[in-house]
Parts: structure tokens; sequence; C-alpha cells
């Protein structure tokens, strides 16, 4: 079972890998690249609460640092490229981080987990999730979650993508990406359409 399944009892391993190209947008239009993404604000934090139960509290500040934009309130995003493992107790709590962090709005972003479909790469996922989201933003696209047969009631209130979403260009405009790790190791980027 994938992530958000009622029946979900462990991650997958898997094998791969992703890299982005950072670089100043003046670099990348001296260069005349092909800007995909802009990368709005990254964030990383260690709470080191346990070394393998995340608390939703902690991953919630940390979801929230991610998303504060310059003037200091909640950035709206389109997409929430999640960690999800389709752990019983991981998915529940990261769900309930993000209800903690965005609250009434939680079901106003669409919200899928890569591992029901690229499994867990362990060191790799983030990168590979983020290089999703960028591809999503450059082509209009959302990925659905796999494996997702019956949704566990603790998602029933989340907008859980579980079929791929063609928009047209320009939209979605923007995506959160978030990584978490055994001992509260916490990554999240936004990335927006250029």
């Amino acid at each position: 079972f994938g992530p958000f399944d009622s029946g979900r009892d462990g991650f997958s391993l898997g094998e791969g890998s992703a890299m982005l190209v950072l670089e100043s947008i003046e670099h990348a239009k001296e260069r005349d690249a092909n800007i995909l993404a802009i990368l709005e604000n990254a964030e990383i934090s260690i709470d080191a609460f346990d070394i393998v139960k995340a608390d939703p509290q902690r991953v919630s500040r940390h979801m929230a640092q991610t998303l504060y934009n310059k003037r200091g309130r909640l950035r709206k995003v389109d997409v929430n490229y999640g960690h999800y493992t389709a752990t019983g107790e991981g998915d529940s709590r990261e769900a309930q981080a993000w209800k903690l962090t965005t609250g009434k709005d939680a079901d106003k972003t669409a919200i899928t987990g890569t591992k029901g479909a690229l499994l867990h790469t362990i060191g790799a996922s983030g990168a590979i999730n983020s290089a999703v989201a960028v591809m999503g933003l450059d082509r209009g696209a959302i990925v659905p979650t796999t494996n997702l047969v019956n949704r566990g009631p603790e998602f029933e209130d989340l907008d859980i993508v579980t079929e791929s979403r063609i928009f047209t260009p320009g939209f979605p405009r923007n995506a959160v990406v978030f990584a978490f790790g055994f001992g509260g190791q916490n990554a999240g980027a936004v990335f927006r359409r250029p």
C-alpha cells in the first residue's frame, strides 16, 4: 500500500537519484538557460526529538519556517510534495503537522506522496521530490499518489492527488517539498514558476 492508505505498514526501499542546478537568475539568463523554476526559500532544521518518530509540533514549526515569505506571512502553495513514506505513524504525524501549520486552509493545497510510485530512496528522496516538483511546475501538472486504495480516515479532510492533474500553462504556480529524516532532520524548499 502507498502513502495515505489505511493499510499502509511501512515503506519499500527504492533506488535512484536526482540533481538540480542552482544558479543566479542573471547567470542563467546570461547563458540563455531554460529556467524551469525559481527557488524561493529553503530551510533545514534538526529537532532531535526522537530517532524515529517525528513530533508534529516540531515538524509544524519547520513547515512554517519554510512557508514564511519575506513579509513574515505564511505563503500559500498550490502543491505539497510531502515526505509521506507509507508508514503508519509517519504519514499521520506529517499530515497532523501540515494541519497545524495551515489551519483551516489545510485542504486548499493539493498534496501528493511520490513514494507510492518511486519508493523510498532514503537520502535521495528530497532531491527526487524536488525534481518531480520542478518538472510539474514546468509542465503544468501534479503527479498522483499511487498505490492508494483506501484512504485512511485521518486524511479525509486533505486534498490528496490520486489521479494526474494537468492544467493550463501557468498552474500550478508554486510547490513546497518536504523531507524528514531519522533523528529529527528536516528540510523544506519552495519552488515557483519563473
